[in-house]
């Protein structure tokens, strides 16, 4: 149908993606083709010329990859913790919900630069250096920073990510999380004061 559409809208250009079931082993494959429709002066086309590729193992690994794509989602979307993806080039493109329920923000506001609205003005500035400097060298990220709650409070979180790639060792995306720490510093805290004031003591 999209073949005799093209025909009839008078379009000179003509591409489509379809099955078939090669006639030697019955086995089904993906074939592109692509062509031009040539017209006479009364634009009736009078014949096709163009090329077709087999396609198969580039669909099936498209197929494979949304697949891949879709069971990351739904782990990291049932996970209690923060999970975060990034572009490559450090753009963060996409939070799970505990992310959006935790700043009280709306899906999508946090993208691109914007999740740094929300880490303590403290700690930016050594987020962003320690961000910038796995993004230049493709090495795992990790750094604390307070993150602000939808109430307005902050909390601890140790940030960590690293560099997915693909199998010719091109980063084609950063997956990270943040981790509640914030009772364990608060702990720490403590006790390094309890200890200094008993050594003031002795």
């Amino acid at each position: 149908k999209k073949f005799r559409d093209a025909v009839a809208d008078d379009v000179s250009d003509y591409s489509a993606q379809y099955r078939i079931i090669r006639p030697s082993d019955g086995e089904i494959r993906w074939i592109s083709v692509t062509s031009t429709i040539e017209r006479d002066a009364q634009g009736k086309a009078i014949r096709l010329v163009g090329a077709h590729t087999d396609v198969t193992n580039q669909v099936m690994a498209e197929q494979a990859l949304r697949q891949s794509e879709a069971e990351f989602r739904t782990l990291a979307e049932a996970v209690p913790h923060h999970v975060w993806t990034a572009t490559p080039q450090g753009s963060l493109n996409w939070f799970n919900p505990r992310v959006y329920e935790y700043a009280g923000a709306g899906s999508g506001k946090l993208d691109g630069a914007n999740w740094a609205n929300i880490v303590h003005p403290d700690d930016l500035t050594g987020a962003l250096a320690a961000w910038s400097s796995a993004i230049g060298s493709g090495a795992p990220y990790e750094v604390e920073f307070r993150l602000r709650r939808a109430d307005g409070a902050f909390r601890w979180y140790l940030a960590r990510a690293v560099a997915a790639r693909d199998r010719h060792g091109e980063i084609v995306r950063w997956i990270g999380t943040n981790t509640d720490v914030h009772d364990q510093k608060m702990i720490a805290r403590e006790l390094a004061e309890l200890n200094a004031t008993l050594a003031q003591r002795v």
